[in-house]
């Protein structure tokens, strides 16, 4: 077998002899965007719905966005497609137009007669291009693009993988970042002594909501494995969770815990220990119902917990997913704490690279995407508000 050094060395060596190696990822990223991540942004958010004083009810609806590739306002207003040595030239922003379909729907309260209109290719936003995308007027196969290249005054070697603004050509910078929906186990001490945690940060593909789970031991030592929620001050006991679950006895949750080797009876009593006052799926709402940060009414507690345990503790895992797929989740991590409790594994390294995720250009257009449409959202039902105020009709384009 070969050195690991040579191997590494033909690795790099077979992906630097690439002619796209490194804009490749930029490229694929930044595509995924344009043509998967802005309709599942638009097809997530729901209709916008607004009220008139007299009860009528107006509802708007985006849907099929469709990005435009580059072009340029003339004189007149006549728009023509701009070249990406153009827009170097001319100091221009080489971006695209983003426009959807917007319906308009009036229901009256009374006989219910239900009034639409139909407003096409509304545009609402500009979005930069990256050179060489799908969405660029270079975009197309390797000879024929690359032929095409010299007629329009851009190098044939050029592959792309970064924006033009105000005619500066930039790239945008990947992020290297921590790994979500991963477990970690951190080593720490407490007053003196060494104690363990087991830590994620789950975030959702769809919403990027993101929250950090925590499975404590007990810091002055003795038994038992707690779980740091948010919007729950202080720590549940494990197996107080499983049982808000729906997993109330030892014999359903102990699945869960199934590991090589397998923990042993004296380890599962750790982690029931604590909960043992607590025997339904009820109780166990209650008791993480009252230990909320903020006041909840007696009457509203199982149904607030209920809603945090399936929405807000794992928000990767989506709220329509079993109750076993939480606690699934939630049992890796304790049987990952215990053993290295017990000596029989490691703690993680959070500095390892295979700790880490990169952050390229589609994966951060998504996230800013995402956020400035639900500003948008906001800011279009605030102005549809103050006309409803002003008695003047609502028009959208108009």
């Amino acid at each position: 077998m070969d050195h690991p050094d040579e191997l590494q060395r033909m690795l790099f060596s077979g992906y630097l002899s690439r002619p796209d190696a490194i804009s490749k990822h930029h490229l694929d990223s930044f595509n995924n965007f344009v043509l998967h991540d802005i309709s599942e942004i638009f097809a997530f958010e729901p209709d916008m719905t607004v009220s008139y004083p007299s009860g009528e009810v107006c509802v708007l609806r985006f849907s099929e966005p469709m990005l435009s590739k580059p072009h340029v306002a003339e004189e007149g207003n006549r728009e023509r497609i701009i070249l990406p040595h153009e827009a170097r030239c001319r100091d221009e922003y080489y971006e695209g137009s983003l426009v959807c379909n917007i319906r308009e729907t009036h229901v009256h309260p009374l006989d219910g007669v239900v009034r639409t209109a139909d407003h096409y290719h509304i545009e609402i936003a500009k979005i930069p291009i990256m050179v060489r995308s799908v969405a660029c007027h270079l975009h197309g196969t390797a000879a024929a693009a690359r032929d095409a290249s010299v007629v329009v005054g851009e190098c044939p070697h050029d592959n792309g993988g970064y924006f033009i603004i105000k005619g500066r050509e930039r790239v945008l910078v990947s992020q290297i970042r921590g790994n979500y929906n991963g477990i970690q186990i951190q080593r720490k001490k407490v007053h003196g002594r060494v104690t363990y945690s087991a830590v994620t940060r789950s975030m959702s593909d769809v919403t990027s909501h993101s929250v950090v789970l925590t499975c404590h031991l007990p810091a002055a030592g003795g038994d038992g494995v707690s779980v740091a929620i948010v919007y729950i001050r202080d720590p549940v006991p494990l197996g107080v969770i499983f049982k808000a679950l729906g997993y109330t006895t030892r014999a359903e949750w102990a699945p869960f815990m199934e590991c090589s080797p397998p923990l042993g009876d004296d380890v599962l009593n750790e982690i029931e220990a604590g909960s043992t006052s607590v025997r339904t799926r009820e109780d166990a709402l209650a008791f993480v119902g009252r230990l909320a940060v903020h006041p909840i009414p007696d009457a509203h507690r199982e149904r607030y917990a209920e809603q945090i345990v399936l929405g807000e503790m794992l928000p990767h895992i989506p709220y329509t997913a079993p109750p076993g797929a939480r606690a699934a989740f939630i049992g890796r991590m304790a049987v990952k704490l215990l053993h290295c409790k017990h000596g029989r594994r490691m703690e993680d390294d959070r500095d390892n690279y295979s700790e880490k995720r990169v952050e390229t250009s589609g994966i951060l257009f998504r996230g800013l995407f995402s956020t400035v449409y639900k500003r948008f959202l906001k800011t279009v039902r605030m102005m549809m508000s103050k006309r409803i105020n002003a008695d003047v009709p609502i028009l959208v384009g108009g």
